[in-house]
């Protein structure tokens, strides 16, 4: 459960970092 929790956290800050990158 642990390892998901952090996974979650991990997600949307990898999408949005992908996201700035992109718009660029």
């Amino acid at each position: 459960a642990e390892f998901m929790e952090h996974d979650e956290k991990h997600l949307p800050i990898d999408i949005r970092l992908l996201g700035a990158l992109a718009e660029k």
